[in-house]
Protein backbone atom coordinates (compact mmCIF):
# COMPACT_ATOMS: atom_id res chain seq x y z
CA UNK A 1 0.00 0.00 0.00
CA UNK A 2 2.37 2.01 0.91
CA UNK A 3 4.94 1.53 -2.26
CA UNK A 4 1.18 2.27 -4.82
CA UNK A 5 1.15 5.31 -2.67
CA UNK A 6 4.28 6.76 -3.43
CA UNK A 7 4.23 5.49 -6.96
CA UNK A 8 0.91 7.94 -7.17
CA UNK A 9 2.74 10.67 -5.82
CA UNK A 10 5.60 10.28 -8.06
CA UNK A 11 3.70 9.97 -11.26
CA UNK A 12 1.78 12.91 -9.83
CA UNK A 13 4.52 15.01 -9.24
CA UNK A 14 5.93 14.10 -12.33
CA UNK A 15 2.94 15.34 -14.35
CA UNK A 16 2.73 18.68 -12.64
CA UNK A 17 5.97 19.07 -13.52
CA UNK A 18 5.90 18.21 -16.91
CA UNK A 19 2.64 20.38 -17.52
CA UNK A 20 4.41 23.22 -15.70
CA UNK A 21 7.57 23.02 -18.04
CA UNK A 22 5.35 22.85 -21.12
CA UNK A 23 3.41 25.83 -20.39
CA UNK A 24 6.93 27.41 -19.96
CA UNK A 25 8.18 26.59 -23.29
CA UNK A 26 5.53 28.40 -24.90
CA UNK A 27 6.37 31.05 -27.44
CA UNK A 28 2.98 32.53 -27.94
CA UNK A 29 2.25 35.99 -26.16
CA UNK A 30 -1.47 36.75 -25.17
CA UNK A 31 -2.20 39.82 -26.76
CA UNK A 32 -5.36 41.94 -25.29
CA UNK A 33 -5.88 44.90 -27.88
CA UNK A 34 -8.59 47.54 -28.42
CA UNK A 35 -8.72 47.88 -32.26
CA UNK A 36 -9.72 51.67 -32.12
CA UNK A 37 -7.28 53.91 -31.89
CA UNK A 38 -6.34 54.88 -35.13
CA UNK A 39 -2.95 55.07 -35.93
CA UNK A 40 -1.80 52.75 -33.27
CA UNK A 41 -4.05 50.24 -33.72
CA UNK A 42 -7.28 49.70 -35.89
CA UNK A 43 -9.14 48.04 -38.28
CA UNK A 44 -9.28 47.87 -42.17
CA UNK A 45 -10.23 45.68 -44.31
CA UNK A 46 -11.06 43.08 -41.87
CA UNK A 47 -7.38 43.33 -40.51
CA UNK A 48 -5.69 44.79 -37.49
CA UNK A 49 -3.60 47.19 -38.45
CA UNK A 50 -1.71 50.32 -36.83
CA UNK A 51 1.63 51.24 -35.34
CA UNK A 52 1.47 49.74 -32.33
CA UNK A 53 0.85 46.08 -34.23
CA UNK A 54 4.26 46.50 -36.50
CA UNK A 55 6.38 47.80 -33.48
CA UNK A 56 5.42 43.96 -31.58
CA UNK A 57 5.59 42.28 -34.42
CA UNK A 58 9.08 43.36 -35.07
CA UNK A 59 9.48 42.62 -31.10
CA UNK A 60 8.32 38.92 -31.91
CA UNK A 61 9.98 38.20 -35.25
CA UNK A 62 13.95 39.27 -32.99
CA UNK A 63 13.14 37.38 -30.15
CA UNK A 64 11.61 33.85 -32.09
CA UNK A 65 8.05 34.21 -30.71
CA UNK A 66 4.58 34.29 -31.98
CA UNK A 67 1.55 36.39 -30.76
CA UNK A 68 -2.49 35.59 -30.25
CA UNK A 69 -4.57 38.80 -30.22
CA UNK A 70 -8.00 38.99 -28.49
CA UNK A 71 -10.01 41.93 -29.45
CA UNK A 72 -11.88 43.63 -26.13
CA UNK A 73 -13.34 47.07 -25.36
CA UNK A 74 -10.76 49.52 -24.18
CA UNK A 75 -11.46 48.59 -20.18
CA UNK A 76 -11.47 45.10 -20.92
CA UNK A 77 -8.18 44.76 -22.75
CA UNK A 78 -6.88 46.15 -19.42
CA UNK A 79 -8.78 43.91 -17.16
CA UNK A 80 -7.59 41.36 -19.97
CA UNK A 81 -3.69 42.29 -18.60
CA UNK A 82 -4.42 42.36 -14.97
CA UNK A 83 -6.28 39.60 -14.37
CA UNK A 84 -3.85 37.07 -16.47
CA UNK A 85 -6.09 36.09 -19.41
CA UNK A 86 -3.64 38.23 -21.50
CA UNK A 87 0.44 38.74 -20.98
CA UNK A 88 0.65 42.01 -22.95
CA UNK A 89 -1.44 44.81 -24.09
CA UNK A 90 -1.04 47.45 -26.66
CA UNK A 91 -3.63 49.95 -28.48
CA UNK A 92 -2.24 53.61 -27.73
CA UNK A 93 -2.37 52.81 -23.78
CA UNK A 94 -1.52 56.21 -22.31
CA UNK A 95 0.42 55.78 -19.44
CA UNK A 96 -0.73 57.33 -16.03
CA UNK A 97 0.63 56.98 -12.04
CA UNK A 98 -2.44 55.21 -11.42
CA UNK A 99 -1.69 52.26 -14.02
CA UNK A 100 2.14 52.34 -13.34
CA UNK A 101 0.34 50.79 -9.83
CA UNK A 102 -0.93 47.77 -11.04
CA UNK A 103 0.78 47.18 -14.50
CA UNK A 104 4.55 47.36 -15.73
CA UNK A 105 5.11 49.56 -18.99
CA UNK A 106 7.51 49.50 -21.92
CA UNK A 107 9.91 52.76 -22.41
CA UNK A 108 7.31 55.53 -23.83
CA UNK A 109 7.71 54.91 -27.64
CA UNK A 110 4.97 57.74 -28.85
CA UNK A 111 3.71 60.66 -27.29
CA UNK A 112 0.22 62.09 -28.52
CA UNK A 113 -0.96 65.33 -28.87
CA UNK A 114 -4.39 66.80 -28.34
CA UNK A 115 -5.83 69.61 -30.49
CA UNK A 116 -9.32 71.44 -30.13
CA UNK A 117 -11.44 71.66 -33.58
CA UNK A 118 -14.49 73.73 -33.21
CA UNK A 119 -17.22 75.25 -35.42
CA UNK A 120 -17.01 78.96 -36.78
CA UNK A 121 -20.55 79.86 -35.95
CA UNK A 122 -20.30 78.66 -32.23
CA UNK A 123 -17.64 81.72 -31.25
CA UNK A 124 -15.74 79.65 -29.11
CA UNK A 125 -13.34 81.79 -27.73
CA UNK A 126 -10.47 80.15 -25.67
CA UNK A 127 -7.59 82.87 -24.58
CA UNK A 128 -5.79 81.07 -22.38
CA UNK A 129 -5.86 76.76 -21.64
CA UNK A 130 -6.50 77.40 -17.94
CA UNK A 131 -9.89 77.92 -19.19
CA UNK A 132 -9.48 73.88 -20.17
CA UNK A 133 -8.10 73.11 -16.70
CA UNK A 134 -11.40 71.22 -15.69
CA UNK A 135 -11.80 69.35 -19.11
CA UNK A 136 -8.18 68.03 -19.58
CA UNK A 137 -5.59 66.11 -18.12
CA UNK A 138 -2.28 66.52 -19.65
CA UNK A 139 -1.06 64.37 -22.34
CA UNK A 140 0.65 60.93 -21.64
CA UNK A 141 3.37 59.00 -23.40
CA UNK A 142 2.21 55.91 -24.82
CA UNK A 143 3.58 52.39 -24.36
CA UNK A 144 3.03 48.61 -23.61
CA UNK A 145 1.65 47.18 -20.64
CA UNK A 146 2.35 43.50 -19.34
CA UNK A 147 1.97 41.97 -15.80
CA UNK A 148 4.97 40.73 -14.29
Amino acid sequence: MRLARLIFTLLATLFVLWAYSKEERSNVIKVAVSPAIPPMLFEQDGKYTGIDLEIFEGHCKSRGCTFKMTAYDWLGMLGAVTSGQADVAFSGIPITDKRKEVMDFSNPYFASTWQLIGLKNRHIKITDLSQLKNTLSHTQPVAYLMTM
